[in-house]
């Protein structure tokens, strides 16, 4: 699993930790109670920001935001998307953006 701060919502103001996990084919996102999946084939962009603009964090820091589109369970006409940030120096976005795109790619490919 990959921890990472990030937006449940666009429109949430609440910003928490959130875990993003990858098993099998399924990307899951896991903040306490809550916990949201997407089938691997459901994902179509994954990316860092390319203004390359960046979250502020209560210490004066900040950090690099990246997030992932998918197709709107239950309703495939629509979107969702989810935006993240940076918070593990050892997993810096860039890696994150190429591991789930490798993992979009090895499941397109089947």
């Amino acid at each position: 699993s990959l921890p990472i701060v990030g937006f449940c919502e666009p429109m949430d103001e609440a910003v928490g930790w959130v875990f993003l996990c990858i098993q099998g084919t399924f990307f899951f996102l896991i903040r306490l109670f809550f916990r949201r999946h997407y089938p691997v084939n459901s994902v179509t962009f994954c990316s860092t920001d390319p203004q390359d603009r960046r979250w502020a964090n209560t210490d004066g820091t900040t950090a690099k935001i990246f997030g992932f589109v998918a197709k709107k369970q239950g309703n495939p006409c629509e979107n969702v998307c989810h935006l993240f940030a940076e918070l593990d120096p050892e997993q810096p976005a860039s890696a994150i953006v190429n591991f789930i795109t490798k993992v979009m790619l090895g499941t397109h490919r089947r």
